[in-house]
């Protein structure tokens, strides 16, 4: 599904050229230069046990969201999933590249995010990068939504079935 103007338009096609300059195919977008770096965000959403893996924001230890972040020129929203979350979190997750949230908001930005599982049974948490200073936690749905981006996590939930 993508979401634009608040309206949710399913997209039946596997490849399509959205008009801020970057194509959507077989479900993955890419920037069509290096300076679009910062038009394109990439969220996890991990469950477990009907909490969600969170971040906080680096100056609100209190205010949490999804990990991810910007997506990097050359680089695919899976990987780009991957390494936020690695860095942010320090967990190696497995990401569904199937069935995302997208929303494309009023300032051209556009965010998409993945469900995703730990990539082993035993999930152990590596060292973080040492740029990240957020907190890890696993937090409820309302936490979510009192968080900064509280309206997208609403909508983005939903979506999920939560």
């Amino acid at each position: 599904y993508f979401c634009c103007n608040e309206k949710v338009i399913s997209i039946r096609t596997m490849s399509l050229t959205i008009g801020i300059g970057m194509s959507l195919e077989n479900n993955l977008i890419y920037p069509t230069s290096p300076d679009q770096k910062s038009k394109t965000a990439v969220c996890v959403l991990l469950e477990k046990d009907g909490l969600f893996l969170s971040v906080t924001r680096k100056n609100d230890h209190t205010d949490f969201g999804l990990p991810g972040g910007k997506l990097d020129f050359g680089e695919t929203l899976i990987q780009c999933a991957k390494r936020e979350v690695l860095e942010e979190t320090g967990y190696e997750l497995n990401v569904d590249p199937y069935n995302p949230f997208m929303k494309l908001d009023e300032n051209g930005m556009f965010t998409i995010t993945f469900k995703a599982n730990f990539a082993t049974n035993n999930p152990t948490k590596q060292s973080t990068s040492e740029k990240e200073t957020g907190l890890v936690s696993f937090v409820n749905k309302e936490q979510l939504y009192s968080g900064s981006f509280g309206d997208y996590n609403k909508v983005m939930l939903n979506h999920f079935g939560h």
